[in-house]
Protein backbone atom coordinates (compact mmCIF):
# COMPACT_ATOMS: atom_id res chain seq x y z
CA UNK A 1 0.00 0.00 0.00
CA UNK A 2 2.87 2.09 0.80
CA UNK A 3 4.48 2.05 -2.64
CA UNK A 4 0.81 2.72 -3.93
CA UNK A 5 1.23 6.69 -2.61
CA UNK A 6 5.05 7.03 -3.04
CA UNK A 7 4.78 7.16 -6.83
CA UNK A 8 2.42 9.62 -7.29
CA UNK A 9 4.44 11.78 -4.34
CA UNK A 10 7.68 11.29 -6.02
CA UNK A 11 6.65 12.29 -9.62
CA UNK A 12 5.13 15.36 -7.71
CA UNK A 13 8.36 16.16 -6.65
CA UNK A 14 10.04 15.71 -9.93
CA UNK A 15 7.43 18.06 -11.46
CA UNK A 16 8.22 20.75 -9.53
CA UNK A 17 12.23 20.36 -9.50
CA UNK A 18 11.35 20.53 -13.23
CA UNK A 19 9.66 23.53 -13.25
CA UNK A 20 12.06 25.39 -10.68
CA UNK A 21 14.88 24.66 -13.30
CA UNK A 22 12.78 25.57 -16.20
CA UNK A 23 11.96 29.02 -14.29
CA UNK A 24 12.75 32.05 -16.38
CA UNK A 25 12.40 35.73 -15.86
CA UNK A 26 12.04 37.15 -18.99
CA UNK A 27 9.92 40.26 -18.64
CA UNK A 28 8.61 39.61 -15.32
CA UNK A 29 9.60 41.97 -12.88
CA UNK A 30 12.21 40.94 -9.77
CA UNK A 31 9.02 40.86 -7.87
CA UNK A 32 7.00 38.26 -9.69
CA UNK A 33 9.89 36.41 -10.36
CA UNK A 34 11.34 36.24 -7.16
CA UNK A 35 7.62 35.00 -6.02
CA UNK A 36 7.83 32.29 -8.82
CA UNK A 37 10.91 30.91 -7.44
CA UNK A 38 9.63 31.00 -3.95
CA UNK A 39 6.52 29.58 -4.67
CA UNK A 40 8.43 26.60 -6.39
CA UNK A 41 10.70 26.19 -3.56
CA UNK A 42 8.04 26.13 -0.65
CA UNK A 43 6.60 23.32 -2.62
CA UNK A 44 9.07 21.12 -2.15
CA UNK A 45 9.82 21.88 0.99
CA UNK A 46 6.35 20.65 1.96
CA UNK A 47 6.86 17.67 -0.03
CA UNK A 48 9.66 17.20 2.27
CA UNK A 49 12.60 17.93 -0.97
CA UNK A 50 14.65 21.13 0.11
CA UNK A 51 16.97 22.74 -2.79
CA UNK A 52 20.49 24.39 -1.00
CA UNK A 53 20.16 28.01 -0.55
CA UNK A 54 22.91 28.53 -2.82
CA UNK A 55 21.23 26.57 -5.78
CA UNK A 56 18.20 29.37 -5.36
CA UNK A 57 20.80 32.14 -5.67
CA UNK A 58 22.32 30.38 -8.49
CA UNK A 59 19.16 29.79 -10.43
CA UNK A 60 17.55 33.22 -9.90
CA UNK A 61 21.38 35.11 -10.82
CA UNK A 62 21.36 32.92 -14.49
CA UNK A 63 18.25 34.61 -15.43
CA UNK A 64 18.80 37.59 -14.91
CA UNK A 65 19.33 40.20 -18.01
CA UNK A 66 21.77 41.56 -18.84
CA UNK A 67 20.88 44.98 -17.39
CA UNK A 68 21.61 42.99 -14.06
CA UNK A 69 25.47 41.95 -15.12
CA UNK A 70 26.74 44.68 -12.13
CA UNK A 71 24.60 43.53 -9.53
CA UNK A 72 25.57 39.78 -10.70
CA UNK A 73 29.18 40.22 -10.36
CA UNK A 74 29.09 41.37 -7.22
CA UNK A 75 26.56 39.10 -5.31
CA UNK A 76 28.81 36.09 -7.09
CA UNK A 77 32.40 37.75 -5.93
CA UNK A 78 31.17 37.73 -2.25
CA UNK A 79 32.79 34.90 -0.23
CA UNK A 80 29.89 34.41 1.61
CA UNK A 81 26.53 33.03 1.11
CA UNK A 82 23.61 35.91 0.73
CA UNK A 83 20.28 35.14 1.87
CA UNK A 84 17.55 34.74 -0.03
CA UNK A 85 15.32 37.87 1.86
CA UNK A 86 18.69 39.62 1.46
CA UNK A 87 18.83 39.15 -2.53
CA UNK A 88 15.28 39.78 -2.97
CA UNK A 89 16.00 43.33 -1.52
CA UNK A 90 19.04 44.00 -3.37
CA UNK A 91 17.38 42.86 -6.47
CA UNK A 92 13.85 44.63 -6.19
CA UNK A 93 16.64 47.80 -5.27
CA UNK A 94 18.47 47.38 -8.56
CA UNK A 95 15.22 46.92 -10.18
CA UNK A 96 14.36 50.53 -8.85
CA UNK A 97 17.51 51.64 -9.75
CA UNK A 98 17.15 50.65 -13.25
CA UNK A 99 13.67 52.15 -14.05
CA UNK A 100 14.32 55.38 -12.63
CA UNK A 101 17.97 55.59 -14.80
CA UNK A 102 15.72 54.35 -17.83
CA UNK A 103 13.66 57.40 -18.28
CA UNK A 104 14.00 59.54 -21.12
CA UNK A 105 15.14 62.78 -20.60
CA UNK A 106 13.09 65.95 -22.05
CA UNK A 107 14.85 66.73 -25.34
CA UNK A 108 13.45 69.22 -27.82
CA UNK A 109 13.21 68.89 -31.07
CA UNK A 110 15.48 71.36 -33.31
CA UNK A 111 12.20 72.72 -34.46
CA UNK A 112 11.45 72.90 -31.05
CA UNK A 113 14.71 75.04 -29.99
CA UNK A 114 14.00 77.10 -33.52
CA UNK A 115 10.72 78.39 -32.02
CA UNK A 116 11.87 79.17 -29.13
CA UNK A 117 14.46 81.03 -30.13
CA UNK A 118 12.69 82.87 -32.50
CA UNK A 119 10.16 83.95 -29.82
CA UNK A 120 13.28 85.13 -27.58
CA UNK A 121 14.58 87.20 -30.56
CA UNK A 122 10.81 88.67 -30.96
CA UNK A 123 10.73 89.66 -27.37
CA UNK A 124 14.37 91.24 -28.14
CA UNK A 125 12.72 93.34 -30.71
CA UNK A 126 9.63 94.24 -28.88
CA UNK A 127 11.80 96.28 -26.68
CA UNK A 128 13.41 98.15 -30.01
CA UNK A 129 17.02 95.78 -29.35
CA UNK A 130 16.32 94.91 -33.12
CA UNK A 131 17.37 98.47 -34.71
CA UNK A 132 21.48 99.27 -34.00
CA UNK A 133 22.59 101.59 -31.60
CA UNK A 134 22.58 105.37 -33.26
CA UNK A 135 26.02 105.74 -34.66
CA UNK A 136 27.99 108.79 -32.74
Amino acid sequence: MASTYATPFKGRIKQVKANFKALIKGSLSISNFIHSVKARVDELAMLGALINGEDITDKILEELGEEYKELVRVIQAKDTFIAFNELHKKLFMFEAFLNTSHKPSLQFSPTTNAAVNRSSYRSQTSFGRSTPPPSP
